[in-house]
């Protein structure tokens, strides 16, 4: 406790960079306004602007600066971030605007965010004095070193006493793994109340081991609703991706209306009493960079997030603005970039037109009025036809673009020359078909239907009766294909294949039990909530709310245990617990299953562990990454780094990204973490250009994160540039590669410490 004639200490938290108030104004009695509010905490200077105006519409107009600080006030110079096993020294500035000199003691007090443990034995030591003149600064500095194993974030909470004076700053830093987080799922399906044990599977020798989940599938007509979260509040915005987040707050929106399921689940998530989601995420950079710390509280967040979504004025509020970022994204020439700023994307604008013309379709809430309200529509039309006219389009992506225009021949009619071209290009694909693999078989037989007559819609029929007969079909997995491959295509993958033949069945007079039988398979085929990509995700999503599927019967309940821990999970429709963690230091050698019902059920276990192994890539020859650390000397030419290496405070870091793959790469997303010690010298996210290939870059606080459209075969770089700002021994963390639209397609790089002083 502090000594009863020391002044208490403010904690100062709120360092935000904006203000935003709703003040009630009132006059006093010599007509003087007094404005009231609460201002974040940090010292800085704001730029204050009022507009005054009266009933008889004069106006008035006033501008201010306004500092904010204190008498004696605390300023670290926090990290926004640090990794596992760096060491800093937080350096602090105490500023002292009295006329007096203070004498006085400062604290650093340390806890685990999560747990709230001391964790002040980081330290050193912990208690420092200072001294400070008259209108002048000083500094302090505490040596911290974090353990290789912590996992937790921390709070860093650092005072200063002096005389009637006392001020304090809290931060949460997120304390990142330098390896990666992998999780080992093992499928299974329960069918009676029989115990199952399941093996724990084989680890790297180096696996750090976090904790063991369960995850069971939800009722079928369940799974609809619970995958609409993962599409609606994906956290990148590329122009596919906006666009199935307008699908599905839209589906929403619909579901809400016409849905007893949706609604009975809005209502009990309203009256549900349940844990904070905003307690169980210390640290702006908890969710992003530290998806471990999300694992005991995945329920809350689906709840939050279903509740976000149907909010039916805040989902109509988003779906105007994701078709506003659509519409910024459209270039001059009516094609649709990728990310802004980017040249126009034959594939994306086509993917954007066949994708509205579903929403069209479907009679979703984008399209309850006119298309005076997504102006986007003619344009890109137009530059997809000149495109095809022009032959840019070829195999595939011609194939595509047929499937995609055919959405929108009653409000945009081809013109005669490209009807003909593509009934010719129709012809010759057909004639051809054999050969091809099932995924453009599919897109054919789609495409094809379409015009629902004649000599097309008939051959697609039969080769559609072919396709059937080569399903492999059983009870519990439903109808599959064997004679499907990922590894051609980074555009597509097997789910949105599958998802087109059910659609192509959907449309025909096959029994409904092919369809369902298709969605048994999907439906056991994802992850958790979702399937291997959002546009995968996407396509299943449409398949789910064209075929709403009935109930199924009673819910089931599994538990999984794990020596002497359990955690239960059950697909209870309103009240059921989907997934569930527990935290594990030592994997058993097998975990049980018990099923308290005689109820099917299906999920999978999965292990968590970190390793610096990760999960190898399927493409052939394999992709990898690497990075160079280079140094600018007083000469102003850039030295390699190494490990006799020591920075200076301001001093400049060039890193060099290598990628080496046997062949190109399409839709690449490139994760890069930078040292707790650097900032990026420029800030501003946007286009930029590698050794051969452009790509966006978005700046995030624990690094980078780079969108390429392709990455040609041969060795690519990428290049960027950051300032040293803090004293210490740092990891680099890792860099990460993979193909957005064929995950399994990726690559990991390791890191190096980075010192300064």
């Amino acid at each position: 406790l502090p000594n009863p004639d020391e002044p208490p200490v403010t904690i100062r938290k709120n360092f935000a960079e904006t203000a935003f108030f709703l003040p009630n104004v009132y006059a006093d009695a010599n007509g003087y306004y007094n404005i009231s509010f609460e201002i974040p905490e940090a010292v800085t200077t704001w730029n204050w602007k009022m507009l005054a105006a009266t009933k008889d519409l004069r106006f008035a107009y006033t501008q201010r600066l306004i500092t904010t600080q204190l008498p004696m006030m605390v300023q670290p110079n926090m990290p926004r971030y640090l990794f596992q096993g760096d060491e800093i020294s937080l350096q602090t500035r105490i500023s002292n605007l009295d006329a007096l000199h203070l004498s006085g003691n400062s604290e650093c007090i340390i806890e685990d965010a999560v747990t709230g443990d001391n964790m002040n034995a980081l330290l050193v030591k912990n208690k420092q004095p200072f001294s400070v003149d008259a209108k002048s600064n000083s500094s302090i500095a505490y040596q911290l070193k974090i353990p290789e194993g912590l996992l937790n974030p921390l709070k860093i909470k650092i005072t200063a006493r002096a005389g009637s004076f006392a001020d304090g700053e809290e931060y949460i830093i997120p304390v990142l793994s330098k390896r990666v987080l992998v999780t080992q799922s093992i499928p299974f399906v329960y069918s009676n109340k029989k115990d199952s044990s399941i093996a724990v599977p084989s680890l790297p020798k180096d696996a750090f081991m976090y904790g063991i989940g369960i995850n069971i599938n939800p009722q079928p007509q369940a799974a609809l609703i619970n995958a609409l979260p993962s599409l609606a509040f994906y956290p990148y915005n590329c122009a596919e991706q906006t666009f199935n987040k307008l699908l599905a707050h839209s589906i929403a929106v619909k579901l809400l209306r016409r849905d007893s399921v949706a609604q009975q689940t809005l209502q009990y998530y309203k009256t549900k009493t349940r844990e904070a989601y905003s307690n169980s995420k210390p640290g702006e950079l908890s969710e992003e960079t530290m998806p471990w710390l999300q694992l005991n509280h995945a329920t809350a967040l689906q709840q939050e997030q279903l509740l976000k979504l149907f909010d039916t004025l805040r989902s109509m509020s988003m779906i105007d603005q994701y078709r506003n970022e659509l519409m910024a994204l459209q270039n001059a020439d009516g094609g649709i970039s990728w990310f802004k700023g980017g040249k126009s994307n034959p594939y994306i604008s086509n993917y954007l037109l066949a994708g509205f013309g579903m929403l069209k379709q479907d009679s979703l809430p984008l399209f309850y009025n006119t298309h005076d309200n997504l102006p986007l529509l003619p344009p890109l039309v137009k530059y997809s036809d000149r495109l095809f006219t022009a032959n840019h389009f070829v195999g595939e992506q011609a194939l595509f673009y047929l499937y995609a225009r055919n959405f929108w021949l009653k409000d945009y009619p081809l013109a005669e020359h490209a009807k003909t071209k593509a009934d010719s290009l129709l012809t010759t694909l057909w004639a051809k078909s054999g050969g091809f693999s099932l995924e453009k078989q599919a897109l054919l037989i789609v495409t094809s239907m379409q015009h629902k007559s004649g000599s097309f819609y008939n051959v697609a029929l039969k080769q559609l009766e072919s396709i059937r007969q080569l399903a492999v079909n059983d009870d519990i997995n439903g109808i599959r294909w064997k004679d499907i491959s990922n590894s051609d295509d980074f555009e597509n993958n097997h789910e949105e294949t599958i998802a087109l033949l059910a659609t192509s069945f959907d449309k025909t007079g096959y029994s409904k039990n092919v369809v369902d039988g298709i969605i048994k398979w999907l439906l056991q085929a994802k992850a958790q909530h979702s399937w291997s990509n959002t546009k995968a995700t996407a396509a299943v999503v449409n398949l789910l709310h064209k075929n709403g599927q009935p109930a199924t019967g009673m819910p089931a309940t599994l538990q999984a245990v794990a020596g002497d821990s359990a955690i239960t999970v059950t697909n209870n429709l309103l009240q059921g617990q989907l997934s569930a963690f527990k935290r594990m230091h030592n994997f058993p050698v097998t975990v049980t299953l018990k099923n308290s019902g005689n109820e099917m059920a299906t999920g999978a276990l999965n292990f968590y562990y970190f390793s610096a192994e990760a999960p190898a890539s399927v493409l052939p020859g394999m992709v990898k990454i690497w990075r160079h650390y280079f140094k600018l000397n007083k000469q102003g030419s850039w030295e390699p780094v190494n490990e006799s290496t020591v920075f200076s405070i301001t001093d400049k870091m060039k890193t060099v990204i290598t990628i080496n793959t046997p062949r190109q790469l399409k839709y690449v997303f490139i994760d890069e973490k930078r040292p707790a010690c650097s900032e990026p010298l420029d800030a501003m996210s946007g286009y930029d250009y590698g050794s051969g290939f452009s790509y966006y870059r978005s700046v995030r606080d624990a690094g980078y994160q780079f969108f390429a459209e392709q990455i040609p075969s041969g060795i690519s770089t990428i290049e960027y540039e950051t300032n040293i700002s803090k004293e210490g021994s740092f990891s680099s963390g890792t860099v990460s590669l993979q193909c957005m639209y064929q995950p399994q397609v990726n690559a990991y790089g390791g890191g190096r410490v980075i010192r300064s002083k």
